[in-house]
């Protein structure tokens, strides 16, 4: 319910946008008068009014990343669930970044680079991808 008194709205208003006592009363109007803005920071319908602004607030007027981290992290077992390529992509870049939300990954930025493949011989790649039972000529190509 909307205060009556307009600048006791205002102060409310800054307050539910965390907003400190101070500069929400400069804010409100209060001038550089801290002391009445405190005091009436701590007044029953103000406080009330803050919460409500807070729980119609975009996100419950949260500034917290808990919530948003849940979400993510349980849309990534989700996704992980699919069992496809683009499931997984999904799980592991949700996954990830709820991490480095958490503070628990660098950011991407200083992540490491993925390391370098070896370069295999023809022989190495013959052996390793080559279906059994081929020509012995296509399985040894150096003739050895």
């Amino acid at each position: 319910m909307v205060l009556t008194d307009s600048r006791h709205e205002a102060l409310a208003q800054a307050l539910a946008r965390d907003d400190n006592v101070s500069a929400a009363g400069r804010a409100a109007g209060f001038g550089k008068n801290a002391a009445y803005a405190w005091r009436l920071s701590r007044s029953p319908k103000i406080i009330d009014r803050v919460a409500e602004l807070v729980q119609t607030a975009p996100w419950g007027g949260s500034s917290d990343l808990a919530p948003v981290i849940n979400e993510m992290a349980k849309l990534g077992i989700e996704a992980g669930k699919l069992g496809t390529a683009a499931g997984m992509i999904a799980a592991r870049q949700l996954l990830a970044e709820a991490a480095r939300l958490k503070q628990l990954l660098p950011a991407p930025e200083e992540a490491y680079p993925p390391p370098r493949r070896r370069q295999m011989s023809t022989r190495e790649w013959v052996e390793t991808f080559c279906p059994p039972g081929t020509n012995a000529a296509y399985r040894d190509p150096e003739g050895a």
